[in-house]
Order: C-alpha cells, then structure tokens, then sequence
C-alpha cells in the first residue's frame, strides 16, 4: 500500500472540463496486438493528462480496443477526493505484461504548490490504492512530463505528494522551564520524497532566552541534516535555558529549511525563576541558648523538581564549620521526582564560645550546575554555653555527690 500523500486536484489542467461538465473519453483499436507488437495510443488534449498509453501483451490478440476515460465519481485516498481516469480493454489484464503511461502537469501546478518534481507519482486502485513506479521525463512547452508502468487496465490517479511530515511533540515539553536547566525538543522528520534530502534546522528569538544545539552539532549553529528517500528521522534540540532568561511566557521557534520554504514552528514556554521553585522559607537565625543544650536553628529548604526526569541535588553548606556544626534529618544527597516537592531540614549547632555574629552559605546543585546559592546570618547571643561532655560531667557529679550524701547520713544514723 502506498504511504499517506496530500493529493492536490489538478485544476489547471482540467479547467476545460470542469467549465463544460462533459466527459473525456478517448477510444483507439488495433486490428492485432502480439508479443512483438504492443499496443500504442496517443493522445493530445489539454483536458485530459495523460499523453500516451503502451500496453505489452502476452500472446496474440485481435481486434483490440482501449478506452482513456476521466470518471465523475472519485475514490479517496487518505479522505481527499482526487481527480482519476480509467483505461480499459478487452484484454485480460493476466495476459498484460506491462502498461507504459506517460502524462504531463503544467508547470504553473508546481510554482503555485511549491511541489517539487521528484513528488509526482502515479497510483493504481486494485483492492487499495498501489504506487506505481515513476520517473521524471523532461520539460516541454510548459509542462513536465513523466512515465509510470503498471500490469494492467485500472483507475488510476496522479498524485502529488506532500514531501515532508514534520512532528515536533509539544506535548512531551515541561509544562514550566525553570532558569539554569536543560530540557529537550523532540523533532521527527519524515522525508515523502524519493530521493535524498537536506533539511536545515535552526532556532529563532533565543537569544534572550536560551543557548541550543541541533543533535550532536555546535552550540547556536543551524545543523544540515541529511534524511534518506521515504525515511523518518528523530532530531533531538537541547536547549539550555540561561539563568538571565526573561521570566514568564516567553515564544521561540524551530526553524527547518528544507529547500525549497522555510517552515517555523512556535513553542510556547512558561519560564520561572529559580527561588521560585526552591523557595528557601528561613532568612536569619537567631537564638539565645545559654544553659540549653541542643536547642538547635532550623533552615527548612524546599526543592520543586518541575522537570521531565527524576533529579539529583546536592546541597552543601559552607561557612558553618568555622563557629558550629550541622546535620540534615535526612542525606544532603536528594532524588526528587518529576512534579514532586521535597522538603529538607538542616539543623545548626553553634561550637560554645562563639559568641557573635557569623555568615554561612548553602547551595543547591544539580549535576555541574549551581541551581541556587544563598547567604545566611547567625548571631550566637551568649558565649556561656554548656558543651555536652561538660554537661554529662556534672551530672554524673552530681549524682555521686547525691548518692555520698545518702549514704553518710544512713552511716551516721547507724552509729546512733
């Protein structure tokens, strides 16, 4: 079966015979036909395309006729209705080895459809509709002919085919891009034609936006991509959303010159900044702690993965060392999952003696990127901290102490 064409009604040349509502028909006889001697039928009407009709025979046969004929009522391919023409004979079509048809199409069809001339085929119905091979003749007073080959009488039709399918899948784009992150758009290009092609893909309108890059090749440069007769090709575009990029919807668009127009297709995207998807919810600690041990300061961090794919971050601190120590309740190592919100807590406890004001980071990092980077403040009020050994220390003193004390007084009762 043939692939998926748009069909295109061949107005031009059928102008006469839309106008006038009457049909073409054409009958030519041979008083014999053989093996040696196929059957020839010219025709030269600009109401009807084709322009000769070679049928080769198995055998001898006598007194044969062949009818051309366009029809009024029309089969669809793909639920586009198309201009057709039959042939017939009183031959068998199993006894016919071959029919030779050769048409023309004006060359005007091609300039007002920017159809190229490899697009040109022509179909036979049997059951389905069936591509015929065909090939490009020459030009000649304002038309271009071709020559096709089928195994008998049918319905047959011309066929300009569309020479490419482009499917860029929006739908598998992120509903929200944030800034610093990389996301892909998936572009599938089918070539229709029947011969080989280059397809030209660029970017537009990214400069405020975003760095990209075609398949495997250099960053901000359109890529020639080679696509084979009747083949299908994915063409992945990173795109590189720069932490600069203009907030909220922005527009862009794909860019494929296929050589002969120059198709863009827009997307559309919703672009946030980072601090909005992490939303750090603590901007200064501050505490007094004296005579408190392990009253600790919170930092509570919450990392949107607004993504397609399940994310690393890292989160590392930096500063904190110098006059305390910290842990997370859970690992600094965190996996969120698309569309997913996880929160995390990363506790401070200041060393005793420093008393002061002290600055710290923490950063979050996904890959080799920084996705965010914060500044903090802690201000330890009092330097008269109990640390936890010397706290154990007096309590265990004091329990010996206690414990001395009972034991004199039951001694000094005994001895009354």
């Amino acid at each position: 079966m043939m692939k998926k064409a748009v069909v295109f009604l061949f107005s031009v040349l059928l102008l006469a015979y839309a106008v006038s509502g009457e049909d073409f028909s054409r009958e030519h006889s041979y008083g014999e036909v053989s093996t040696t001697s196929p059957f020839v039928m010219n025709i030269n009407d600009l109401v009807f395309p084709v322009t000769k009709i070679e049928m080769f025979v198995n055998g001898s046969f006598f007194n044969v006729g062949v009818k051309a004929e366009n029809l009024t009522e029309y089969f669809k391919i793909e639920d586009t209705k198309y201009y057709q023409f039959k042939l017939s004979s009183e031959v068998n079509n199993k006894n016919i080895e071959a029919v030779m048809i050769t048409f023309r199409v004006e060359s005007d069809f091609f300039k007002d459809n920017k159809i190229p001339l490899a697009n040109i085929y022509l179909a036979k119905y049997e059951d389905g509709w069936e591509r015929l091979e065909t090939n490009y003749l020459e030009e000649k007073a304002n038309y271009h002919y071709y020559s096709a080959i089928g195994d008998g009488m049918f319905e047959f039709a011309i066929i300009a085919e569309e020479d490419d399918k482009i499917l860029i899948r929006t739908s598998e784009l992120p509903e929200t891009i944030i800034q610093g992150r990389t996301f892909v758009i998936p572009v599938k290009i089918t070539n229709m034609a029947n011969v080989e092609k280059d397809y030209v893909i660029s970017m537009d309108n990214m400069n405020k936006i975003a760095d990209w890059k075609v398949g495997v090749g250099q960053e901000n440069r359109a890529e020639t991509i080679t696509i084979g007769a009747e083949k299908t090709k994915d063409i992945p575009i990173a795109i590189f959303v720069k932490k600069t990029s203009l907030l909220g919807e922005n527009s862009f668009f794909v860019v494929i010159d296929n050589g002969r127009e120059i198709k863009e297709f827009p997307i559309t995207a919703d672009i946030k900044g980072i601090d909005e998807v992490l939303g750090y919810s603590v901007v200064k600690v501050e505490r007094e702690f004296e005579k408190i041990e392990g009253d600790e300061n919170r930092i509570k961090i919450s990392i949107t993965n607004n993504g397609v794919e399940t994310t690393r971050y890292l989160i590392k601190t930096n500063g904190i060392e110098r006059f305390g120590e910290y842990y997370f309740d859970e690992s600094s190592i965190v996996l969120v999952d698309p569309e997913e919100t996880k929160i995390i807590f990363l506790n401070i406890m200041p060393k005793s003696g420093a008393k002061g004001s002290h600055e710290f980071s923490v950063s979050i990092e996904s890959g080799s990127d920084i996705i965010e980077k914060k500044q903090y403040n802690i201000e330890v009020i009092s330097d008269k901290m109990i640390s936890t050994n010397n706290l154990e220390l007096i309590i265990m003193s004091a329990i010996l102490i206690v414990v001395a004390l009972i034991f004199y007084m039951y001694a000094k009762r005994r001895k009354k």
